[in-house]
């Protein structure tokens, strides 16, 4: 009897042209008992083997994978009660055998085999490509043979194509506009447009004109490529600005990529704060313009005649950049120590291109006024000073009524007794006896003591004149 062993076989297999259909693959297993075999004859991978005390079957399924492309994933098979019978990994859809037991059978060096306690065996992928996605199935070779399915999914994150993105698109007021933007992924790319200002792009709703998206999606190597538009039928100026393509397919990260849509003004905006503005003669005086406009406009000031102001003497223009997209320029016209000459009109223009057709201009008007004096100045603040009043008149009116009739009652005699100081607090000519009670609460209790005060050394001051005199 020829007995070969399953290593040697295995061993002899690797020689073979790899990877290896299933049906061509013959090896010789080691049977359970002893049975007479010819020699040279060879059996099945898949022979029926010797039954085993305990079926063996698989405990669970063949659990789906997603792995991000590039990164590792790995399939996991379980089982119980194999005894003697082998696990075998292989791709389903090309029927192609990748390994036996642990032992490798295909030549891609990216997937290895492995098992634990001889119950759980793992196939594992190793810089997963885009070829890796199928379905895998864990089989036993009992008879019939069995096996579990599994797929790994290789998702791949979305990426923006230059070649079918815009950079810059520059149009003319009121012509129609294309933004484009292609991304490749898997699963298709969304594609979305947001501007990067953070302004609502100025869609198309219920028949007013703005702008419409759309995309188109074809699959590509494994892939899938969209491409999305933002279309606009007929372009303003609030259209003109920053925006960003933004792909996204649930796999991050997501990109993005800034383009720039420039709109050509018919004409310049400008823009005052004031068009007449009072100044005095003497003084310095600052005339503001802004002026918004694509391409970047040429901005100047002219005199009442006609001719071009520019910095020098008492002339000075200042001009600030304070925009990006679109072009805004701020400009300021500074006349110093104004004389009457000075006072007229000045016009702020704007020229696209130098273009008399593309021109723009606002006038302002100074206006002297008279410069008050300080004479009048002073004698204004006295009169009003003067005119002032208390602000309760009844309040001071009553004031001086309590006073008066406090004085009439200390000028009462009193029949004072001397000894009798209590009577110094109680008699009623003194006055403080019979103050009216309502009244008493507009008064401080500070007060009604230091009048107390006041009579007491009063009476002590008279006393001994009282007694010489009854002596």
């Amino acid at each position: 009897m020829v007995r070969i062993s399953l290593s040697l076989s295995l061993s002899l297999s690797l020689s073979l042209s790899l990877p290896v259909p299933v049906a061509d693959l013959c090896l010789s297993l080691p049977l359970q008992g002893t049975s007479s075999r010819t020699p040279g004859q060879h059996h099945s991978l898949w022979e029926r083997a010797q039954p085993a005390a305990v079926t063996p079957r698989f405990t669970e399924d063949v659990a789906n994978q997603t792995v991000v492309v590039g990164r590792n994933g790995m399939l996991r098979c379980s089982v119980e009660h194999l005894g003697n019978y082998q696990i075998a990994w292989m791709k389903a859809d090309t029927q192609t055998l990748l390994s036996i037991s642990s032992t490798m059978i295909s030549r891609n060096y990216r997937i290895e085999a492995s098992n634990s306690d001889n119950s759980t065996w793992f196939l594992h992928f190793h810089n997963v490509s885009l070829a890796d996605r199928g379905y895998y199935l864990c089989q036993m070779n009992t008879v019939p043979p069995i096996s579990r399915k599994g797929y790994l999914e290789v998702v791949v994150p979305p990426n923006i194509l230059d070649e079918q993105t815009s950079t810059d698109v520059e149009v003319n007021e009121d012509d129609p506009a294309h933004l484009r933007c292609g991304a490749l992924g898997y699963p298709a790319p969304e594609i979305r447009f947001k501007r990067e200002d953070g302004v609502g792009i100025r869609y198309a709703v219920g028949g007013i004109s703005g702008a419409v998206a759309s995309s188109d999606t074809e699959s590509v190597g494994g892939m899938e490529q969209t491409v999305g538009m933002l279309s606009f039928q007929s372009v303003t100026r609030a259209d003109m600005g920053h925006y960003l393509c933004i792909a996204n397919n649930s796999v991050p990260p997501s990109v993005s990529k800034r383009m720039v849509l420039n709109v050509r003004y018919r004409e310049p905006a400008v823009y005052v704060s004031h068009q007449m503005i009072g100044v005095y003669r003497g003084d310095d005086v600052a005339i503001n313009c802004t002026v918004t406009a694509y391409p970047r406009p040429v901005v100047f000031w002219q005199d009442n005649t006609g001719k071009m102001i520019i910095s020098g003497g008492r002339y000075k223009v200042v001009e600030n950049q304070v925009g990006e997209s679109p072009p805004k320029l701020q400009t300021t016209l500074i006349i110093r120590s104004l004389k009457v000459d000075d006072i007229s009109t000045y016009r702020c223009n704007a020229s696209i291109d130098n273009d008399k057709n593309r021109e723009k201009s606002l006038a302002v008007q100074l206006n002297e006024i008279t410069r008050p004096s300080t004479e009048s100045s002073l004698s204004q603040d006295v009169y009003f000073k003067a005119a002032r009043h208390p602000k309760t008149l009844q309040k001071s009116l009553t004031k001086h009524s309590r006073i008066n009739d406090i004085a009439e009652r200390y000028e009462k005699p009193t029949n004072f007794i001397p000894g009798n100081f209590q009577d110094i607090f109680q008699h009623p000519s003194l006055g403080h006896s019979n103050y009216d009670e309502s009244s008493s609460s507009s008064h401080s209790s500070q007060s009604q003591g230091s009048i107390r005060l006041i009579f007491l050394l009063i009476g002590l001051w008279t006393l001994p004149g009282v007694l010489c005199r009854r002596a």
